[in-house]
């Protein structure tokens, strides 16, 4: 009974198991080309696709005109396939191409993997424009470590399985192909390149025929793979490898093949020198150059070069060594390090050994200060470029950066809107000024923008283009990445920004911006602000209203209402004293206006014995109001001080009545006395009283005493 169970149970697992699916996932492929009747390129959607994908349950989804049309082509088309095969030509002497107007939704269908690979042939027999459109897409969705530029024409031959790429494994099938007459680019890092011109590294690095973007790389790792050729005849010409192509490249792209393999650490770089001649005064140094490499097998070069700035020259002798090896790995590479040059490299096809290499040099400096760059855009590698720029300045410390804020438009409508952020940094070196730390913070209620339109003309450390500027819509700060650089001159940041109506001062500190140089000097500031929609109020005040001619002085307070969410700017105050009235000494001048910026600082026009009190155009006005005050002096005498409505103006127009206080001044020899409430009442009665007694003892005297 227990063998028949177990039989049965056999039995059972070996039908199961002859039932499974041979083809676990069956292909599903989309297929688009310039519609061109009677011609290859077209065979690559009718035929050549079709043939390599003719499995039970592949299906190919065909279309041999869209790419020609005036119509854009939509999302939705190139969304749910394992793989989008896109064929396109220069279109010259005839040949349809694919219409500019299709490639930027190509883009954004890489750029969201709305389907998982994208395999663009973009042939380019009779020019390049159709190839460069993908180098483009391509060179963008490497986010820069791609530099792909159109080499020329290359005729039929035979291209080569890279025995370098990092990909290789989905293409071992193939080690060999026959190309067409295509037109090939270059700049390529070697372990991308999947199929070249040559049989070595260098060779086939010099003139690519296809490279692969994994989705680890595109577009930070959000993207879709990219397998980009610049032939589309080696499909369609050559029917005996068209399966195995197409095949090769399915395989690429399905999960676990080269789309999903992960590319080895780029290398880094360092810079040293010993001594740093900090005097400025010249001499000679020992410039030691790191080549980082943390990955378990060698990196292949294919360029490295560090060109030396005026003034710095490779001593003689220049004592230079490298412990970099040659492609076999077994004896230092072949360093060029000629004295009087200014100049290192070493030859392509050189190893960066696990671990990292070096390469020492004396140096022949020039009385002055320096910067030594090795950019890491002039050191290429089977892993692609190096992570970023290695610099260092030999010499005195270079000088401080400065900055300064703008705002365009200065002023929001009344409601709020938007405006255009710029922060200027200036570098008044001969050389490079690398940043540490930069980040502004936006005074509360002003954000970057809902579409920020970021941009900076500064450049970043990995030596492939502008710095790109640290803004989230929504956020209240912007700032750069460590290791962005300022160049000789200086650069800019700018984002749109927007705020509701009111008021904002915005101050870039001084620690906010730590370069190789130090902070800059001083803190920056710009005021951006709503447009007022009433005018200022004004008032008068004088502490003590009365004083005596000589004696202590009164305080002239001059008030300026704000009733708007947003400053008045004003463009002219000037309060004219009357006659007999002066400004004191001192003059004890102060205000709480602030500057053209927001910020206080105001110097308040009024000279001690000065008849004019006032403040200079561009005073900003926060809302609420704010205060001018200074000691006045006068004559004896009543004196009416009035603000007239002429005498302010601003941007919201002037006050609607004058301001006045009176100031009385008292006589110093006849100093004024105080009169209780009622005294010219008593002083009558009493004088009543006096001539009513003296009436009295006239008529007493004259009658004699009464009986």
């Amino acid at each position: 009974m227990r063998n028949t169970t177990y039989l049965f149970l056999t039995a059972l697992l070996f039908l199961f198991v002859s039932a499974a699916p041979t083809d676990a996932h069956a292909a599903r492929i989309k297929c688009l080309v310039a519609d061109q009747a009677n011609s290859s390129f077209e065979q690559l959607c009718t035929s050549s696709i079709p043939t390599a994908f003719s499995a039970p349950g592949d299906v190919v989804d065909i279309d041999t005109s869209t790419l020609e049309g005036g119509t854009p082509i939509t999302e939705a088309e190139l969304t749910g396939y394992d793989m989008v095969v896109i064929g396109t030509v220069f279109g010259g002497g005839g040949f349809p191409a694919v219409r500019p107007i299709h490639w930027p939704v190509i883009r954004e269908a890489i750029r969201k993997r709305l389907s998982p690979a994208f395999w663009i042939l973009a042939d380019a027999c009779c020019g390049v424009e159709a190839l460069q459109a993908s180098i483009d897409i391509t060179n963008e969705a490497s986010g820069g470590l791609f530099a792909l530029t159109p080499g020329s024409g290359a005729g039929i031959s035979q291209v080569n399985l890279n025995p370098e790429s990092n990909f290789r494994g989905s293409f071992a099938s193939l080690p060999q192909i026959t190309a067409a007459f295509f037109t090939y680019f270059s700049g390529a890092p070697i372990g991308y390149v999947i199929y070249g011109q040559g049989t070595t590294a260098s060779q086939i690095g010099a003139a690519n025929e296809e490279v692969l973007l994994p989705r680890t790389m595109s577009f930070g790792g959000t993207g879709a793979c990219i397998m980009l050729g610049s032939d589309v005849n080696l499909m369609v010409e050559y029917p005996a490898q068209q399966t195995l192509l197409a095949q090769a490249h399915y395989a690429a792209a399905q999960a676990g093949g080269s789309c999903d393999a992960a590319p080895p650490d780029r290398p880094t770089l360092s810079l040293s020198v010993t001594p740093d001649l900090p005097g400025g005064g010249g001499g000679t140094t020992r410039l030691t150059v790191t080549l980082g490499n943390t990955n378990a097998s060698s990196l292949a070069l294919q360029t490295a070069l560090m060109n030396l700035p005026a003034g710095v020259v490779v001593a003689n002798p220049a004592n230079a060594s490298t412990t970099c090896t040659d492609a076999a790995g077994g004896a230092p590479a072949a360093l060029t390090a000629s004295a009087g040059g200014n100049s290192l490299s070493l030859p392509a096809d050189s190893r960066i050994p696990v671990g990292g290499c070096t390469i020492d040099v004396d140096l022949a400096i020039s009385p002055g200060s320096y910067e030594l760059v090795l950019r890491a855009a002039d050191v290429l590698t089977s892993a692609g470029l190096a992570v970023g720029d290695a610099a260092l300045i030999v010499g005195p410390t270079p000088l401080p950066p400065t900055t300064a804020l703008s705002f365009n438009p200065t002023q929001l409508p009344a409601v709020g809107g938007s405006s255009r952020l710029t922060l200027v940094l200036g570098n008044p070196n001969a050389y490079r000024l690398t940043v540490s730390a930069m980040l502004l913070t936006l005074p509360a209620g002003l954000v970057a923008a809902a579409t920020p339109n970021a941009s900076s003309t500064c450049t970043n450390n990995a030596g492939t283009g502008q710095a790109a500027p640290q803004a989230t819509a929504g956020g209240n700060n912007v700032g750069l990445l460590a290791g962005t650089r300022i160049p000789p001159g200086g650069c800019d940041v700018s984002i749109d920004v927007s705020a509701p109506a009111g008021s904002y001062p915005t101050r870039l500190a001084v620690a906010d911006v730590v370069t190789n140089g130090g902070p800059p000097a001083s803190d920056a500031f710009a005021l951006l602000s709503s447009a007022p929609t009433q005018g200022p109020t004004t008032s008068l005040s004088l502490n003590p209203s009365s004083i005596v001619s000589g004696a202590g002085p009164s305080r002239l307070t001059l008030t300026v209402g704000n009733a708007n969410a947003g400053v008045l700017r004003i463009a002219s105050l000037a309060m004219a004293l009357p006659a007999g009235v002066r400004l004191a000494t001192p003059v004890n001048a102060v205000t709480t206006c602030t500057n053209a910026n927001g910020q206080p600082g105001v110097s308040v026009s009024a000279i001690a014995g000065g008849s004019t009190v006032g403040l200079p155009a561009g005073t900003t006005v926060a809302p609420g109001g704010c205060i001018v005050a200074v000691d006045v002096v006068a004559d004896a005498g009543s004196f009416p001080l009035r603000l007239a409505v002429g005498d302010l103006q601003t941007d919201g127009g002037a006050p609607l009545a004058d301001a006045v206080q009176t100031l009385l001044v008292a006589s110093a020899a006849q100093p004024a006395v105080p009169i209780p409430v009622g005294g010219p009442v008593l002083v009558i009665a009493l004088q009543l009283l006096i001539v009513a007694l003296v009436i009295f003892l006239q008529r007493k005297r004259r009658h004699g005493p009464s009986l």
